[in-house]
């Protein structure tokens, strides 16, 4: 039979990319209206219009630097994780120091 933790299953991580692939498009459509409302109190319904094709760039650039940190982020999470999931490993002295077997009292 097949472990739990030999196959933990097809959607492992997904949380992960979700994050990430939301990340851009969400950044992207907040700066746009954000824009947009800005460029219109500002100069009115033609600002309107600058101010979403300033915001999509905006948005843009920002969505961008805050996939690279998050990616970053989750990478180092999985290093921390991977480091604490180390099983021992006994220096090299001790692999290959020689044991004196003789030494050993037996109770006769």
């Amino acid at each position: 039979m097949s472990d739990s933790n030999e196959n933990p299953g097809a959607f492992t991580g997904v949380g992960r990319w979700l994050t990430v692939a939301s990340e851009l498009p969400c950044s992207v459509i907040v700066f746009l209206f954000a824009g947009q409302l800005v460029g219109q109190q500002i100069w009115g319904d033609q600002g309107a219009i600058t101010g979403a094709l300033i915001g999509v760039i905006l948005g843009f650039v920002i969505g961008i630097y805050s996939v690279f940190i998050t990616i970053r982020r989750f990478e180092q999470i999985e290093a921390e994780s991977l480091e604490r999931n180390r099983k021992y490993m006994p220096p090299a002295e001790e692999i290959f120091e020689e044991y004196d077997w003789s030494s050993k009292k037996t109770n006769d």
